[in-house]
């Protein structure tokens, strides 16, 4: 390999590392990180290993068919302004058929602990907010968040949680080393910014994460007691947090007097789930096109529920995808997910528990969030998928050669 090739081959690596490290508390950097990752990418790649790598991974080329939905989905939108942005917002799935086959292992772990770092620098930053003493960072001041809103920041909160909870015991040992205790510091502080914040979705996330965690790593004599030790964790976070105490009680009173009060915040979300469906009983098959929920659904409840909250999006992916590209787009979007547990249950390598955890912690975000709408959570879960579910073969690097 020449001079020349081997600094494109460390440019893409490294712009990759930069682009782990800013998507979780900058939008911009991440944008121009992974703008310079993609330039480094054009580089490299090589046509036919890339067409092949795309053919024989189900995750690239079943992704590629979901980016396709949005572009497609423009012919029968009947509102292109809002259908282009729309695509425009979910123009980086295409990075996955792209970029899932171009990192070996190393790469990827670097990755992966660069993420985590980064996540610790939030935390730190949100603990300082919730002890007052930062007042020049700070982008929800009665949430403790930063960098990002505090539904995206737990969201990625929660699954960086997760797998350092796995680092922490799979590196376990009688004598565990310095790296091992400041493995354990940074969860600790994990865990807690996650609950004294106020991202509901993560902090319910986290508790499903810490069920699969359990059955993942223990045996059942093991469960039987993690299981109870974890129910009277969440108790006495439920009695001492008070922001984690607030949420619970804001989800059980929302959906209870949900009909004397449909425009509370999951109220007007159930509404979506109630009324959506209406708007497609004559476009089941296509749905309403790139963009097409938006005025379709605001026309629909002034007319006939003038009183209630209407909002812009859907809040769910599992209500985004039927609506927009009907019994088609949902057979695109599942046989998506059905590809990523595939890999997930059939890889057996070291990363296969996090890899699991990921796809559960994916699915679950999924129910309250259009997870490819948002600038975060669309970063994390390409990100993600970019380093987990990559085989042995890459499109552009000769699995033989050594990175440097």
């Amino acid at each position: 390999m020449n001079n020349s090739n081997l600094s494109l081959e460390k440019g893409l690596i490294y712009s990759f590392y930069l682009y782990a490290f800013t998507f979780s508390f900058t939008v911009v950097g991440g944008i121009i990180a992974i703008g310079l990752t993609f330039i480094f990418w054009l580089t490299q790649v090589k046509k036919q290993n890339l067409k092949d790598a795309i053919l024989t991974n189900p995750i690239a080329w079943s992704s590629l068919l979901f980016f396709l939905l949005y572009p497609v989905g423009l012919f029968w939108t009947d509102n292109l302004d809002h259908g282009l942005f729309m695509l425009r917002k979910h123009r980086y799935l295409i990075l996955i058929p792209l970029l899932c086959a171009s990192f070996d292992s190393r790469t990827r772990k670097i990755s992966l602990n660069i993420f985590l770092f980064s996540m610790l620098f939030s935390v730190l930053a949100s603990l300082a907010i919730f002890l007052d003493l930062n007042t020049i960072i700070v982008k929800e001041k009665i949430y403790n968040t930063a960098f990002a809103w505090h539904s995206p920041y737990s969201t990625m909160l929660s699954l960086a949680a997760y797998i350092t909870m796995c680092k922490l015991v799979n590196s376990f040992t009688h004598k565990p080393s310095i790296a091992w205790y400041g493995w354990l510091i940074a969860f600790i502080l994990m865990v807690l910014d996650l609950y004294i914040t106020s991202g509901r979705t993560g902090q319910f996330t986290f508790i499903l994460l810490c069920i699969v965690f359990i059955f993942l790593h223990f045996s059942w004599k093991w469960r039987l007691c993690a299981i109870p030790t974890l129910l009277i964790i969440i108790y006495l976070a439920y009695i001492l947090l008070p922001q984690f105490n607030t949420r619970i009680h804001e989800t059980i009173n929302d959906i209870s007097t949900y009909n004397e009060k449909p425009n509370s915040s999951v109220g007007a979300r159930i509404s979506v789930a109630h009324h959506g469906f209406t708007l497609i009983k004559d476009k089941y098959f296509l749905g309403l096109g790139t963009g097409g929920y938006k005025k379709s659904y605001h026309d629909y409840m002034v007319k006939n529920h003038p009183e209630a909250s209407i909002l812009d999006t859907t809040h769910s992916t599992y209500l985004h995808i039927p609506l927009h590209f009907g019994v088609l787009g949902s057979i695109v979007f599942i046989t998506f997910l059905l590809s990523l547990l595939y890999k997930s249950l059939t890889i057996n390598d070291s990363w296969r528990k996090i890899r699991i955890g990921f796809w559960i912690h994916m699915i679950t975000v999924m129910i309250s969030g259009v997870v490819f709408m948002g600038q975060f959570t669309k970063s994390l879960l390409i990100f993600f998928i970019i380093i987990l579910f990559t085989d042995s073969v890459t499109a552009n690097v000769d699995p033989n050669t050594k990175q440097t």
